[in-house]
């Protein structure tokens, strides 16, 4: 017969399975099964364990349908026995915990009779698995937002139970109400989550678009200093060749000694022998001297670092490109440059004068100046790329020195 009673079963029941699919999402993400199968298992357990329910009315019979389908999910997204069996164990037992709870402080109210206060509070411990074992990542919504969204099916037991005293249509609407109101808001929060993901990638990308723009301006620099040494160097032999026939030899030895500078490579502030670093800094670090810097550097590194030379340039242009925009408004700026390689870790310490009032907030420096919506854009994209090297990466600013501390494991 369909009662009030009966349908908030339903209800309830479905709300739970569904918490129950959500559930097995935060530990099998890697290893999802197709849409319909997951569907058509989780129909068929909703179906087959509201029958039992309801023709038998037996305890022993309704455990064994949970049971069966809670232990056999699994399996649909890993073959792993002993995991499965333990995950199914977990969801089972967590579903039992919120259920003798809510029966230990309110087993007078028809929403906890029912099951549809033990499906919300599953549906919240769920929530809170998904922040810790990251299965929709959260990465780029504050920690205070997800809190927001963790209220509500706190809340929704908390109308339940204030509110609903008996089975009558009233309170059927109302169960309808907060179960949608749950899932809708979850719905949106997901759609939330996914647009800032997108405009972080987005801005991924255009760090990455700025790195290779780093290296080929660095390559068209190079190729215009070869250019122009081409050019001026038939000038420069016949004006020899002439004060040779000439004997002019302490013109001649002059003439050699101006040209040598006018002609010699531009300054070195790296050498440490490897390659692709050592050119990226001295392009980079001639741009900061160009705006007046004093320039310190110390890099030692071995040639062949096994490290992406794409992850290097996102991260060392990031550090040098913020430190140089930083000291173009400082009156005595100052950049110094620190790398070092020492038992399979990379260190590298970039810090530059900074007078500007500048706090540092979750990891992140934020600017008190207007105009600053996209500060810390660079130091995300750094963080992006550590996460290869399970790097860390350190901010500080004391004294008008900003620093910025990056730690990466190399093999």
């Amino acid at each position: 017969m369909i009662t009030e009673e009966n349908t908030l079963y339903l209800l309830a029941n479905a709300f739970r399975i569904y918490t129950y699919m959500k559930f097995f999402h935060v530990f099998f993400k890697e290893q999802r099964t197709s849409k319909w199968k997951e569907w058509i298992v989780y129909s068929t357990f909703f179906v087959i364990n509201s029958f039992v329910f309801f023709r038998w009315h037996s305890t022993f019979l309704n455990l064994f349908s949970n049971l069966f389908f809670i232990y056999l999910i699994p399996f649909l997204y890993r073959r792993n026995i002993v995991f499965n069996i333990g995950i199914g164990t977990l969801g089972y037992a967590i579903n039992i915990i919120a259920d003798c709870a809510l029966y230990f402080f309110a087993s007078y109210s028809i929403v906890v009779q029912s099951g549809m206060a033990t499906s919300l509070l599953f549906f919240f411990f769920t929530l809170i698995l998904e922040f810790i074992f990251e299965s929709r990542t959260f990465k780029s919504i504050r920690s205070i937002n997800l809190l927001a969204i963790i209220i509500i099916p706190m809340g929704s037991i908390l109308i339940a139970v204030l509110t609903m005293y008996e089975y009558k249509k009233e309170m059927l609407m109302i169960s309808i109400i907060l179960f949608a109101i749950n899932i809708i808001v979850f719905y949106l929060f997901a759609i939330l989550d996914t647009a800032y993901q997108k405009i972080h990638e987005a801005a991924m990308a255009d760090q990455s678009a700025k790195a290779y723009m780093n290296q080929l301006d660095l390559v068209y620099q190079t190729q215009e200093q070869q250019r122009f040494l081409r050019h001026d160097m038939k000038n420069h032999l016949q004006k020899m060749q002439m004060l040779l026939q000439e004997h002019k030899y302490d013109e001649l030895s002059e003439y050699i000694s101006r040209s040598t500078q006018e002609v010699a490579s531009p300054k070195d502030y790296v050498h440490s022998g490897n390659g692709d670093i050592d050119s990226f800094l001295n392009y980079k670090l001639a741009v900061a001297e160009k705006h007046g810097a004093r320039i310190s550097a110390d890099v030692r590194i071995p040639d062949g670092l096994q490290i992406d030379s794409f992850d290097i340039s996102v991260i060392l242009g990031n550090l040098l490109d913020n430190a140089i925009e930083a000291i173009t408004s400082e009156e005595n700026p100052s950049l110094s440059v620190r790398i070092d390689f020492k038992r399979k870790i990379l260190f590298i310490t970039v810090q530059n004068t900074c007078t500007r009032n500048i706090k540092i907030k979750a990891g992140i420096p934020f600017s008190t100046k207007k105009g600053t919506n996209n500060h810390g854009i660079g130091l995300k994209s750094i963080s992006h790329a550590l996460q290869k090297y399970n790097g860390n990466m350190k901010i500080t600013c004391d004294s008008g020195v900003f620093t910025v501390t990056v730690l990466m494991y190399i093999n």
